[in-house]
């Protein structure tokens, strides 16, 4: 977000005033996600269209955490599937009555969190039951799983089939198992080539730097064109500019990040409960205590 804004700040590209507080605040699948006109403007803010999904994510750590720790795994399994059902009725009921499009008329029914959240949940389902799904799938004819998969989602996307939204949500936890639980198939042997791992790890840099160069042609008055930017916005020269931002992010800032989390992590988990921690060397010496927020 702090790239986007920087190339916007120098004028190489224009955002709408909503569009970065939506993104921080993660609101931004309840703003406007169609696609860009080809004009000189964007109105629906296509740079930062994708922070739909990671709003979405947000949403659902924030609801799923707190629950998973309250219920535990067994009773998390029954909530989920009464969480994921309700979207689903809920998703029927919106789109036959245009409830929230009354409501909210610039959101769009595939991105809000109240219709999509269940996408995360059949996966959460997946994941508890994993050890029952297990022992259902021992035959190695499921190894070959995915092709079908895979060919039903293609079919599935190219013609829109009814319970759009819920098929898709099935799918894509179907055919992850369908990897994991196979280790020694083809494709999971395909996925564990180096070059895919590097790309696997790459992928999430990958997502958020995408946007800044996957752009349709804008018109010859947009800022794109008057300054230059939209070359970098070309085939290949954007696939070059994508993996490069990507690669600058994962290791000077991600693998940094996560780094860091670990040692956190691993610090708090070590803390036996009931133990008082010794204070801050500064406030030991007389001096302000360290904000634990900051």
């Amino acid at each position: 977000m702090a790239g986007i804004g920087l190339v916007a700040w120098l004028g190489f590209i224009h955002l709408q005033s909503w569009e970065i507080p939506s993104c921080l605040l993660f609101l931004r699948n309840y703003e406007p996600t169609v696609a860009p006109p080809g004009g000189p403007y964007d109105p629906s803010g296509f740079y930062t269209v994708h922070f739909w999904s990671l709003s979405l994510e947000e949403h659902f750590y924030l609801i799923w955490a707190p629950l998973l720790a309250l219920l535990k795994p067994r009773r998390a399994v029954k909530t989920a599937l009464i969480l994921a059902a309700t979207i689903v009725l809920w998703r029927a009921v919106d789109g036959h009555y245009q409830l929230m499009q009354t409501l909210m008329p610039s959101t769009q029914m595939g991105t809000r969190t109240d219709s999509r959240l269940d996408a995360l949940l059949w996966g959460c389902l997946a994941a508890l039951l994993f050890a029952q799904i297990k022992s259902l799938v021992r035959h190695r004819l499921w190894a070959w799983s995915w092709i079908p998969l895979l060919i039903y989602l293609v079919v599935l996307e190219r013609y829109h089939l009814p319970l759009f939204q819920l098929q898709l949500a099935l799918l894509f936890p179907c055919l992850l198992m369908s990897t994991v639980l196979f280790p020694q198939s083809a494709l999971s042997r395909l996925l564990e080539l180096p070059f895919m791992r590097w790309i696997g790890a790459l992928s999430y840099s990958i997502y958020l730097w995408q946007q800044l160069f996957l752009q349709p042609p804008r018109g010859l008055g947009s800022l794109e064109r008057t300054s230059g930017f939209y070359r970098l916005q070309q085939f290949p020269l954007n696939v070059v500019c994508i993996l490069l931002c990507a690669c600058a992010s994962h290791y000077l800032l991600e693998r940094r990040m996560m780094a860091l989390g670990r040692r956190l992590s691993g610090a708090w988990a070590s803390v036996k409960p009931g133990t008082v921690l010794p204070a801050p060397a500064g406030l030991a010496a007389g001096g302000n205590a360290p904000n634990p927020a900051g």
